[in-house]
């Protein structure tokens, strides 16, 4: 299963079905696009932050607690319709969200070494994409079946929390999977 996948999927519900969300419970249109824009602004550092953080510390356990951040965060949001309280779990939820995808990277040269990693990353993008795709589109079709979107919200929650399992299945990042090109 990718791990990208799964994150893109989880943050892309949101992205997209954030700003309706908020309306649809009666915020304005400026307050609810000022909450997205604080959720980038906000998302912005920890794409610098977590890939030090990862380096240095462990980027499994860091990518881990950035999935499982992005799945739990999100979920005041289906029992909120506060303004306020929109804006407080943004900044919360971006801080993960931010952090989740600088990782990979990172992850891939701690199980591969030193290598090329064109292909291997190009996959894992691919995966985004879809999962893009995929979180783009469950919003509008959660709407259309339920008249809401709480239920987009839990969608979100569901997708990053099993990509947060899932790295947990992963190997330890201690140790090279596949020698370096350089040592072959």
């Amino acid at each position: 299963m990718n791990i990208h996948f799964l994150g893109c999927v989880g943050h892309a519900v949101i992205l997209i079905g954030l700003v309706p969300l908020m309306i649809s419970k009666g915020i304005g249109y400026t307050d609810s696009v000022l909450c997205l824009t604080i959720i980038m602004v906000v998302s912005i550092s920890t794409r610098f932050v977590t890939p030090i953080l990862g380096d240095s510390i462990n980027p499994k356990t860091i990518m881990f607690l950035s999935f499982l951040g992005q799945g739990l965060f999100v979920i005041p949001w289906a029992f909120t319709s506060d303004k306020w309280m929109f804006y407080l779990v943004g900044i919360l939820w971006a801080i993960p969200y931010g952090g989740e995808g600088t990782l990979f990277p990172i992850m891939n040269r701690k199980y591969y070494g030193f290598f090329r990693m064109d292909t291997t990353y190009g996959w894992q993008i691919l995966a985004a994409s879809f999962g893009m795709a995929l979180g783009g589109f469950i919003p509008g079709l959660v709407f259309d079946v339920t008249g809401g979107y709480v239920y987009a919200i839990w969608i979100s929650a569901f997708f990053s929390c099993l990509g947060a399992f899932v790295i947990l299945t992963l190997e330890t990042t201690k140790k090279v999977i596949r020698p370096s090109f350089d040592n072959l």
